[in-house]
């Protein structure tokens, strides 16, 4: 119960898997899905947006987030690797 109220109260948005396939890259519909995916949210009430992961040499996607307004990084993800 505690954790479906928390759902309905959040304001925050959680975005966790976004793409477009590679033939229809270029062409706005990044863009167009962007808009509606906004736009829905800001109906339901949503105030805040975290997106998904988003790997750091990914300078096509970053420079879309990071033109956002208000945007900023408040998170940083690492992986290692160690032979074994």
């Amino acid at each position: 119960f505690h954790i479906l109220f928390a759902g309905i109260k959040s304001k925050r948005l959680l975005l966790m898997l976004g793409a477009v396939s590679p033939e229809f890259r270029n062409k706005g519909l990044d863009a167009i899905l962007g808009h509606r995916l906004l736009g829905s949210a800001i109906k339901k009430g949503f105030t805040k947006l975290d997106s998904h992961l988003i790997m750091k040499d990914n300078k096509r996607m970053r420079s879309e987030i990071e033109r956002l307004d208000n945007f900023r990084l408040y998170k940083e993800y690492r992986i290692y690797r160690k032979m074994l």
